[in-house]
């Protein structure tokens, strides 16, 4: 599952790289991916991983450790920012 994991955010952040030109949205991006992976495994093990996701998102992780599902939350905020650079023309 983790190796997994680790490769498909790398693949994320190669491709990403290549179409996404807004580095600020970019970075965002992958921050948040990374704080998927954090609280993903937070869920799994039945442990806190705010602290984790919050060195890669800040404050929204205090957001999404709220709810029942925080790498959910998080895969949401992914796609509504993804929407919002296609709408865009990013």
């Amino acid at each position: 599952l983790w190796g997994q994991l680790v490769f498909d955010v790398r693949n994320l952040a190669r491709a990403s790289t290549g179409l996404i030109e807004d580095r600020v949205e970019l970075r965002g991006l992958l921050m948040e991916a990374i704080a998927f992976c954090h609280f993903l495994r937070g869920l799994l093990r039945r442990v806190d991983a705010t602290t984790e996701a919050r060195a890669f998102i800040g404050e929204e992780a205090e957001s999404a450790a709220r709810l029942a599902n925080p790498p959910d939350a998080v895969l949401r905020r992914m796609g509504e920012r993804a929407a919002a650079m296609y709408r865009a023309g990013a």
